[in-house]
């Protein structure tokens, strides 16, 4: 039955409360509420997560952003054990593995206001951590009281999921399932996140880790592309491949794999795994760009445009600027418009066309698509670029950047 903004199963144990003073209540009434900030937070980021589930990568980031992946991984693990234990017999409704954690459907989520009709999302909730604090400050923006009674619309870190019914792109990430030491899981756990965060900022594609979408939806894809992980440490190094198969058959289309020194520190906070993923995504994107099927399909069309701008080509880029304009008829698209940004940009600085106009529409463009999704990395970099090299904003350059 549908109460107070919230579905209430059968088996429900408990309710979380989001809207207003943050709770925990029991189906008894009694208050579940964690004492601790930290424990706090990690439910807090669960209830707000898209289908409620967070990588522990992810979280460590949020609630342990200033120590290193040896203790952030350790205080993730005590966190969970704190919170089992002051859940009681609720803690059936908390779930995690090696690399996710996640509520289930035991405890509902409530989003009606406790009092009052201004109630702030996770109101009174102050967990001591930079990163945790960025997150907060963007989910009180996206659930701002003020939008009541309009369409709903979605955190800045959380695109709105499209329905598929147009075919699109399903991603699906592989990882490996042999046994690993906790700083192989924690490894692996990053780049499965760096790869997922990568991809959907490519453009609109459906990424799915470790979990096979439905035979209807595989059916209904333009492309799909699976991306199976091997991870292996040798000694004193970290052994990562790639695998990449294409479309329903899974035919094969890709494999490439590196080597980084076991070093948790090092891999985290260096360049290695970045550089990395993107050379595997451009030679993937290639090599899907090829194909009969992979034609349709809007993200892949994207990612051949956009390599386009980078050939030194004026041809190319008058290509790329079509396909692009195609791409953005999509009222959701937001890479389209950016890319449509940057090639202005390519036309002013490489090829010294001028003209007030191509700064005009450059700005017109990145600016739609900052409008689209406030938490396009592609749209606020392109921005940036866009004051610092054509001005005459250039603080707000550097605070785009």
């Amino acid at each position: 039955m549908a109460t107070r903004g919230y579905d209430v199963a059968d088996d429900t144990v408990a309710t979380l409360r989001v809207r207003g003073r943050f709770s925990l209540v029991d189906a008894e009434g009694t208050d579940l509420t964690p004492a601790r900030r930290k424990e706090r937070g990690l439910l807090a980021l669960l209830a707000l997560a898209p289908d409620r589930r967070r990588t522990r990568a992810w979280i460590m980031d949020k609630l342990w952003s200033t120590r290193t992946p040896e203790q952030a991984s350790g205080s993730l693990r005590r966190a969970l054990s704190n919170l089992r234990r002051d859940l009681g017999h609720a803690a059936v409704g908390l779930k995690a593995d090696r690399f996710d954690v996640w509520l289930t459907d035991q405890i509902a989520i409530d989003t009606a206001a406790t009092s009052g009709t201004d109630a702030e999302v996770l109101e009174g909730l102050d967990v001591p951590d930079p990163e945790f604090e960025d997150w907060l400050r963007d989910m009180r923006q996206a659930h701002d009281p003020r939008d009541r009674g309009r369409e709903p619309r979605d955190a800045p870190s959380t695109p709105a999921p499209r329905d598929g019914a147009d075919g699109g792109t399903v991603i699906v990430l592989c990882p490996p399932n042999a046994v690993m030491s906790p700083d192989e899981t924690f490894l692996v756990s990053f780049l499965l996140d760096t790869l997922s965060s990568r991809l959907t900022a490519l453009g609109d594609a459906e990424v799915h880790i470790g979990a096979r979408p439905t035979p209807d939806r595989l059916d209904r894809a333009d492309t799909i592309l699976w991306i199976d992980i091997a991870s292996a440490v040798i000694d004193t190094q970290w052994h990562v491949r790639l695998r990449v198969h294409a479309d329903r058959n899974q035919r094969f289309l890709w494999t490439g794999g590196t080597v980084l020194p076991m070093n948790l520190r090092q891999i985290c906070e260096g360049s290695g795994v970045a550089a990395f993923v993107s050379s595997a995504l451009s030679g993937i994107m290639v090599r899907s760009a090829a194909t009969r099927r992979a034609g349709r399909s809007a993200y892949i069309r994207l990612q051949r445009a956009s390599a386009r701008l980078f050939t030194g080509s004026h041809d190319d880029l008058r290509r790329a600027e079509a396909d692009l304009k195609d791409l953005c008829a999509d009222p959701g698209a937001a890479a389209p418009l950016a890319w449509r940004a940057f090639a202005c940009l390519t036309r002013v600085l490489e090829f010294r066309e001028e003209g007030e106009d191509l700064t005009l529409a450059a700005r017109s463009y990145v600016n739609e698509a900052i409008k689209r999704d406030q938490s396009s990395s592609l749209a606020l970099s392109v921005a940036a670029a866009i004051e610092l090299k054509l001005g005459p904003e250039v603080d707000r350059g550097h605070y785009l950047a």
